[in-house]
């Protein structure tokens, strides 16, 4: 009979193989059976049979598998038992899986999972597309706060440089104004034996034969101011007159209008050190009429400071 039963286990297939790898195998149940167990072996089994309902089911019907026909009981075709068993143990399949389905979270379902990861994803997505958001905002932030710098820095260099020229300037002009008080205060003083010198037009002196149209003055160094005597008895005659001074290079240093000759029929022009530098100058003389000026002389004048 014990070998009848191992050909029926054995043609159930893996099946009943992957669930006796779970439970009780039917070595240990009929062994248990026929009281084969020894007593350490035959507690474990009891303790396993409290907590698992199928192994104690299956212990049942290995139970009746083994028990003797009463009188009157007919054997069990071997087709049948193979049905009945196989029903059995897909009862007890249905059981575990049902159970193991109750006892897992709601959250562990696929399901769930597949939402969760779902929206994790989405998160995800969601902080990076923010972080990148943001880093671009760092970046342009950093940009123009360089930007600010180097123009802080542009700024700073030039109002150093305009401070700079500002007290050069300043200097300068100290300085300058420091010298026309001096000059000033020189003016204002008296001033005895003004040196007097005679100039005589470039027209004249071409008439009179001279090898030189140039007046040649040079001023004593006591002088602080001299005077120009412009020779202009034999000129045209007009209500009023003005007089240029002209530099070498062509460059008006002085101009005036409505002058009057003297009761001699001259003009007289005083001039101070500092206002002519010592050089080569051009004294045009014109006449005005109605608003025009005619030119009617020319005085070249040499000037030196001894």
């Amino acid at each position: 009979m014990n070998g009848e039963f191992r050909r029926y286990l054995e043609a159930l297939g893996e099946q009943w193989e992957d669930h006796l790898k779970r439970h009780l195998d039917e070595d240990e149940l009929i062994g248990y059976v026929r009281g084969e167990l020894e007593a350490g072996d035959v507690e474990r089994l009891q303790s396993h049979l409290v907590r698992c309902e199928a192994c104690a089911a299956a212990l049942a019907d290995v139970a009746d598998f083994f028990e003797p026909l009463r009188e009157g009981e007919e054997p069990i075709r071997e087709r049948v038992l193979r049905r009945e068993w196989k029903s059995f143990w897909q009862r007890v399949r249905a059981e575990e899986r049902a159970t193991v389905r109750a006892d897992v979270p709601v959250w562990f379902r696929p399901r769930a999972l597949f939402a969760l990861a779902a929206s994790l994803l989405v998160i995800v997505g969601f902080l990076g597309l923010w972080t990148w958001h943001l880093r671009r905002e760092i970046q342009q932030l950093a940009r123009q706060a360089q930007s600010e710098r180097t123009r802080r820095a542009e700024l700073e260099r030039e109002n150093r440089r305009l401070q700079e020229r500002s007290d050069v300037t300043k200097r300068e002009y100290e300085s300058r104004l420091s010298e026309l008080e001096s000059q000033l205060a020189q003016l204002r003083e008296p001033q005895w034996n003004i040196p007097v010198y005679d100039v005589l037009s470039r027209e004249l002196l071409l008439r009179s034969g001279s090898a030189s149209v140039v007046n040649h003055i040079a001023v004593s160094p006591t002088a602080r101011s001299f005077s120009l005597v412009l020779n202009a008895e034999d000129q045209p005659k007009y209500p009023t007159y003005a007089i240029e001074i002209v530099d070498r290079e062509g460059h008006v240093r002085w101009r005036a209008a409505g002058l009057h000759r003297d009761r001699h029929g001259n003009f007289t022009l005083t001039l101070s050190r500092a206002f002519l530098s010592p050089g080569r100058y051009r004294l045009i003389l014109s006449g005005q009429r109605g608003g025009r000026f005619q030119k009617i002389a020319e005085y070249v004048v040499s000037l030196s400071y001894l």
